[in-house]
């Protein structure tokens, strides 16, 4: 940022450039004995999403569940930022969607459907899309 932009109409501005990382930027700015801070997050977009389930078979009972994460990563192969959205869908049994990562991932409950079969679970960030299978017998 540059320490000083242009005034005008008793509003000053200046120009903050991202960096090619995530970052955290506080930035403060001052008159006399006045004051003021903001945070700017940076934040690098997905760039693959990989999507799991931790059991790929349940029992057709409609109880039963499973837990799905996605992980997503930026082009640098880093987590992307806190609280980026990911929906969750499937075609078999019934999901909580949407969340938002922590440390790169983003994690739901699928709870099996009642009636057996193959099916999918889909988890979507931005234009990047994932599936895995689950299967209900």
């Amino acid at each position: 940022v540059s320490s000083f932009g242009e005034v005008r109409h008793g509003q000053a501005t200046s120009v903050l450039v991202a960096g090619s990382s995530p970052a955290l930027a506080i930035i403060t700015a001052s008159h006399a004995s006045v004051s003021g801070t903001t945070a700017v997050i940076y934040a690098s977009a997905p760039a693959t999403i990989a999507v799991t389930v931790n059991a790929s078979i349940l029992p057709a009972d409609g109880t039963s569940s499973a837990t799905v994460e996605a992980t997503l990563l930026d082009g640098n192969g880093r987590a992307v930022a806190d609280g980026t959205p990911v929906t969750f869908s499937t075609t078999i049994g019934s999901i909580t969607s949407p969340c938002l990562t922590l440390d790169g991932k983003a994690a739901v409950k699928v709870t099996a459907g009642t009636s057996p079969g193959n099916g999918t679970i889909t988890a979507t960030a931005a234009s990047l899309q994932d599936t895995c299978l689950l299967t209900l017998e």
